[in-house]
């Protein structure tokens, strides 16, 4: 199973994020930026551990990895400049292991506008691919309304699901939950 998140983050307004946290808009220092990856590991695994959980099998192993693209000019988002040969899109992920073989990869792709690492995965959104029987592949995309911000929206998913379990937790006994062991979240009530 494969799953990518793509993100455009011209829009995105705070520069601390971005830039000291994220590490956009520096000299590419491959140290920094693997520790970085590494500290991630903790966040992303636990979802890997929960998928194969799911699935009824366990996880051995994770490693990450880390690429980044440098801008071949300079250019200006919405939180600031970024100069000629600073980062400018950075794609990381976490491959987990099951009895000795990648089975479950996580990809990251985030960029500073839509020129930045053409040779990546472009598409904005989710993707998913199940290698199986049936195999299949489903895209979510954020913002198909003309006019609307698909880093905005994929922010309010994210929170959404956080807001939409608070049932679900308070109906669950007593103790640490996944969302394996709650009642479905659905969007009763939403229309």
């Amino acid at each position: 199973m494969e799953i990518c998140e793509v993100k455009d983050f011209s829009t995105y307004v705070n520069k601390q994020v971005l830039f000291d946290l994220m590490g956009f808009a520096r000299q590419p220092n491959q140290d920094v930026l693997q520790g970085f990856v590494t500290s991630m590991v903790g966040a992303y695994g636990a979802s890997l551990h929960q998928i194969a959980k799911g699935l009824g099998v366990r996880v051995s192993k994770i490693d990450s990895f880390i690429q980044t693209y440098e801008a071949t000019k300079e250019f200006e988002i919405v939180a600031g400049q970024i100069s000629k040969g600073t980062i400018s899109a950075i794609r990381y992920g976490f491959d987990a292991y099951v009895n000795g073989e990648i089975k479950l990869q996580m990809t990251r792709i985030n960029r500073l506008n839509d020129a930045q690492a053409p040779e990546w995965p472009k598409e904005t959104g989710y993707t998913i691919k199940v290698d199986g029987e049936p195999s299949f592949t489903m895209h979510f995309e954020f913002a198909t309304e003309p006019g609307r911000d698909p880093l905005r929206d994929s922010t309010i998913s994210a929170a959404a699901r956080a807001v939409n379990t608070i049932g679900a937790v308070c109906n669950a006994p007593p103790g640490i939950r996944s969302a394996l062991e709650l009642q479905m979240v659905v969007g009763r009530g939403a229309m």
